[in-house]
């Protein structure tokens, strides 16, 4: 019996047959020891299911999610970012088992750490899913102040958010350069109830970001985000 087991089996109530079946040759008993392991939440499994998220099968992959997501914990939402890098389970279903998942201000935190730059439209999401906090709102406002991934993200959660004071970056991000990040704006608004202007139905496009988020950031930190 491995360390693991012996480890786990005494405190956890799961069988071993059930963490042996998260290496089993057949996708389907791995799935369902998967699952076991979610359902009994049983956070010493977290680096298998970890493993599980590389996967050669998709639903097992979106089995290892779902199982992170009722675990919970720091362990878990870590395990769930890093997977965002390898980009082989849907950043919907992360960004859902993440918002799941994560420690109070995890979020915030992550988002402000430099090594997570590829990984932010992920957080983003997550953020828009979890709810509004105090310290969020202001780190999307000036996610839009990013890349197109970044932008569209921060549109979408934003507008999760319900706080009609973006309105004004979201009727500016309505002309972004990026397609996606229109789109998503849209979206935003719409959540929000708020109309979009007859030019941009039309398909009129300049980059007026810019003064929605001076309107929104402190002038310090807008100059920041728009150079």
């Amino acid at each position: 019996m491995s360390w693991f087991r012996r480890r786990a089996t005494p405190t956890s109530g799961v069988s071993d047959d059930m963490l042996d079946g998260l290496r089993h040759p057949d996708p389907d008993v791995r799935a369902a020891s998967i699952h076991s392991c979610g359902t009994a939440r049983l956070e010493a499994a977290v680096p298998l299911l970890a493993d599980r998220l590389l996967d050669p099968h998709p639903r097992v992959r979106a089995a290892a999610a779902g199982a992170l997501g009722q675990v919970g914990g720091a362990r878990a939402a870590d395990a769930l970012v890093r997977a965002a890098r390898t980009r082989r389970v849907p950043t919907g279903r992360l960004a859902r088992e993440l918002a799941r998942c994560a420690p109070d201000h995890y979020l915030e935190a992550a988002l402000q750490q430099a090594g997570n730059r590829g990984v932010r439209p992920l957080l983003a999401l997550a953020a828009g899913l979890r709810g509004r906090t105090i310290a969020i709102q202001p780190l999307l406002i000036e996610m839009a102040g990013g890349s197109e991934p970044e932008r569209t993200a921060a549109y979408h959660a934003l507008g999760a958010l319900g706080d009609e004071k973006v309105v004004p970056l979201l009727i500016d991000a309505l002309f972004d350069a990026g397609p996606r990040a229109r789109q998503s704006a849209r979206g935003a608004l719409r959540r929000l109830g708020a109309l979009a202007p007859g030019a941009v139905a039309a398909g009129a496009r300049v980059d007026a970001r810019p003064r929605g988020l001076r309107r929104l950031l402190p002038a310090g930190r807008a100059r920041r985000t728009l150079t």
